[in-house]
């Protein structure tokens, strides 16, 4: 008896809650963005890395913040350089995400360090105008043949360099 009270009431709640509801009352509905995986990283925004598993909108903006600062990611084992992802994270990544031909190791879009000039070199993270004209000035001395020459020119460290490193040429 007390079950069939109990279910009773349960229904009843039920039905009133229905009652309640206008009849042209709209409820909102939580719609997700129609995405195709994988999704490349080097051209995705914001909200499309946050559909991505393990990515909330901090991560995501790390990357795209990452990504604006230093160039297309050229492996996917890039993405543990930036802050918050790891390899675990990379791992579970790798079915979702691709990269576009902005970061394949194509020599064509690479800069030639030893014939660009000077707006080109600038094109290069972290290296502004000082630095360009610098790497213009030691390759007058000396013709570069690795990315460790570039450690000798004024104002270019470790840090940099390894920024530069796969976006250069020789």
């Amino acid at each position: 008896m007390l079950l069939l009270l109990f279910v009773g009431v349960l229904l009843l709640s039920g039905a009133v809650v229905e009652l309640r509801a206008k009849k042209n009352e709209q409820i909102p509905v939580e719609t997700r963005k129609n995405v195709e995986f994988p999704i490349d990283v080097n051209v995705a925004s914001v909200d499309d890395l946050k559909l991505l598993p393990g990515i909330g909108e901090v991560k995501a903006r790390a990357i795209v913040e990452y990504r604006t600062r230093n160039g297309p990611f050229k492996s996917l084992n890039d993405l543990e350089r930036v802050p918050g992802i790891g390899k675990k994270t990379v791992e579970r990544l790798v079915p979702y995400v691709n990269l576009s031909s902005a970061g394949n190791d194509d020599n064509q879009s690479r800069i030639n360090v030893n014939t660009a000039i000077l707006e080109e070199l600038m094109n290069l993270p972290g290296i502004g105008e000082v630095k360009a004209a610098e790497i213009i000035k030691m390759r007058e001395k000396v013709r570069f043949s690795k990315p460790e020459d570039l450690l000798n020119v004024p104002g270019i460290g470790p840090k940099t360099l390894e920024k530069i490193r796969d976006l250069i040429t020789f």
